[in-house]
C-alpha cells in the first residue's frame, strides 16, 4: 500500500481547497450524482446507494478527480460500476480520476453542461507529487483494467498522447461539443499550452455517446 501513499494517482489533480461532494442528489431518473472531489467518503456513499438497489447509473458533475489514493479509488468505483453494469454520465468538467472512472461505464454518455459551461474529460498519467514524474506502467495498468471490463472494446490508443505531457496538468481533453479548432479530442502539452487537434480520433471510438 506504500505505492498509493506516495503516488498522486492516475489522472489526479492537486487542489488546496476541497468542496464537499454533493453525493446524494438525484436527477430526474434517480441517477446517483457525484459533484466535486473523489474521496473514500464519496465512494462509501455511492456504494451504499448501489447496494440499496435504487441506482440506475452514476452522473459525474464538475470533478477535478482525487488528491490522494486515486488508483485505489478508481479501482473501487470501477469494480462497483462493472459489477452492477451501470451506465456513466458526465456533465461539466470530469478530470483525472473522474475521467478514468467514467470509462468503466456499460454505456458512457456526455450530458450538456449548465449554461456557459462545457462538458469534457481530461486524462493525464499517474504522477508522483514529490517530483512531478509520470509513471507509465501504473497508468497502463488502469487502462488495461478499463479495456478488460468494456465489452464494446473502445479504442483508447488516443490516450497514449498522455505520455507526452510536460507536467501533470497537461493531457488529453475530450469535449462533448465540436470545437471550431478541429474536432472534439485534443492534446495539451502542459498547463496553459495550446490545444492540438487529435484527428481523426472521435468520441464514438472511445465508446462515448451524447445526450
Amino acid at each position: 500500500m506504500k505505492f498509493f501513499n506516495h503516488i498522486l494517482g492516475i489522472f489526479a489533480v492537486y487542489s488546496g481547497v476541497f468542496v464537499a461532494p454533493n453525493c446524494l442528489a438525484e436527477s430526474i431518473e434517480k441517477n446517483f450524482i457525484h459533484t466535486g472531489p473523489i474521496t473514500q467518503d464519496s465512494f462509501n456513499h455511492f456504494q451504499s446507494a448501489v447496494n440499496a438497489g435504487n441506482v440506475p447509473g452514476i452522473e459525474l458533475h464538475d470533478s477535478n478527480g482525487a488528491s490522494d489514493w486515486a488508483p485505489l479509488l478508481i479501482k473501487q468505483y470501477g469494480e462497483l460500476i462493472v459489477r452492477h453494469q451501470l451506465p456513466t454520465y458526465v456533465k461539466g468538467n470530469c478530470s483525472s480520476a473522474c475521467a478514468a472512472i467514467f470509462l468503466f461505464g456499460k454505456k458512457k454518455i456526455f450530458l450538456a453542461a449548465n449554461e456557459g459551461g462545457k462538458t469534457f474529460l481530461h486524462f493525464h498519467p499517474v504522477a508522483y507529487i514529490f517530483n512531478d514524474e509520470t509513471d507509465i506502467n501504473s497508468t497502463q495498468e488502469i487502462i488495461l483494467e478499463i479495456l478488460r471490463n468494456n465489452p464494446d472494446s473502445p479504442d483508447l490508443k488516443v490516450l497514449d498522447w498522455m505520455y507526452k505531457v510536460k507536467d501533470r496538468f497537461g493531457g488529453v481533453l475530450v469535449f462533448r461539443d465540436i470545437k471550431k479548432t478541429g474536432g472534439q479530442i485534443f492534446f495539451q502539452e502542459k498547463y496553459g499550452a495550446g490545444l492540438v487537434p487529435l484527428s481523426p480520433y472521435t468520441i464514438d471510438k472511445l465508446g462515448i455517446t451524447i445526450e
